[in-house]
């Protein structure tokens, strides 16, 4: 961990050594870790892979607690819905609001929408648009070239007749941005945003030899509230504490961190070997997720230890009082999805342990 500039964040305690998750270093060539996205909850985090896979993660523990093959998906899908370039390189991912359904989106359009704890899938099949949202129905919002928003359910999904494109997935700003300081093209841009979505950052690879540049806006005005430039080529963005901090995932394989209101460089983090692709920062502010093309997830922790202790200790507790549980369920059940349902009823289960015992 280096600091540079006026020296280290006191209120920001990002240790030197993160939990090192592996998504699957032991695969050639690696994986990489293109996409991250929290669980409303904050304690689970889904990684999505060129190796075809997401994973899920339990931070708390750092175990892997499921695998959702999008290969596998495709093979449950009539043929003529298949990719046919037989590729699923991830581009987006995200959760519903009550956590219970995932979703991913490959560069091709192709995408696939789970039952994240039960594997059952509910829609895999190609979506023209952005996936910008997917509801707890599983329904989901895509956002077209023109940046219209549109609503489909699965089933209008399915019947509606969707072509693969060959052309790269773009992400696009919401209309509600009317933003300035974007003037000309914008290759590989990384969109960030804060949780309350009152503040946005951008950055984008260089242009013929051109320093990287990054913008932060606020919802309130369209210029942006500060725009900068850096010498390293900038793959992704995120905003922490209510947008006051930008981080920027470079080639290069560092994190940068900036003060926003003091439009000064933080701190630079050595933070993997290869290309960060990915930061996602947990919906309570306490944890940092960084994914590389080196096949690995990290955890930085914004936490003290004794924080971090304390939630690891309740994770295991939690544990051995719900697995007796689970098994009974599991062992009178005719398929998973039954064990399901059944757990769910039962009178005995705690509400804020829904989510852990699924």
């Amino acid at each position: 961990l280096h600091t540079v500039g006026q020296g280290r964040v006191t209120d920001w305690p990002i240790e030197a050594v993160a939990t090192h998750l592996n998504h699957g270093v032991e695969r050639k060539p690696l994986p990489y870790v293109y996409d991250l996205e929290w669980h409303p909850q904050g304690r689970w985090l889904a990684s999505a892979a060129w190796d075809e896979r997401v994973v899920i993660w339990d931070s708390w523990t750092g175990a892997k607690v499921g695998v959702l093959s999008m290969r596998e998906a495709a093979h449950a899908s009539p043929a003529e819905q298949r990719p046919p370039d037989g590729r699923f390189a991830p581009r987006a991912l995200m959760w519903s609001p009550n956590g219970r359904r995932l979703a991913v989106q490959c560069g091709n359009s192709w995408s696939v929408v789970w039952d994240a704890w039960t594997k059952r899938v509910r829609y895999a099949g190609p979506l023209q648009g952005a996936l910008v949202r997917l509801e707890d129905d599983g329904g989901v919002v895509l956002m077209g070239e023109d940046g219209s928003l549109e609503r489909l359910t699965l089933e209008e999904a399915r019947l509606a007749e969707a072509a693969f494109a060959e052309t790269p997935f773009r992400p696009a700003a919401p209309p509600a941005w009317a933003l300035e300081g974007t003037q000309g093209p914008w290759p590989t841009i990384a969109w960030g945003y804060t949780w309350s979505g009152a503040r946005m950052a951008a950055g984008r690879h260089p242009l013929h030899g051109k320093a990287s540049e990054f913008h932060v806006w606020d919802r309130a005005r369209p210029e942006p509230l500060w725009s900068g430039t850096t010498n390293w080529d900038v793959l992704c963005a995120q905003l922490a504490d209510d947008g006051r901090r930008l981080l920027l995932g470079m080639r290069a394989g560092t994190i940068q961190v900036f003060d926003v209101e003091r439009q000064r460089r933080l701190m630079v983090i050595q933070a993997h070997r290869h290309y960060i692709m990915a930061l996602a920062l947990a919906p309570d502010g306490k944890t940092l997720a960084s994914g590389s093309g080196d096949g690995w997830v990290r955890l930085w922790p914004l936490t003290p230890a004794a924080e971090r202790l304390a939630r690891a200790r309740s994770a295991s507790e939690q544990r051995l009082r719900l697995v007796p549980l689970v098994e009974r369920h599991r062992a009178a059940a005719s398929s998973r999805a039954d064990a399901l349902a059944r757990l769910l009823a039962d009178p005995a289960l705690e509400e804020a342990d829904r989510t852990a015992a699924m």
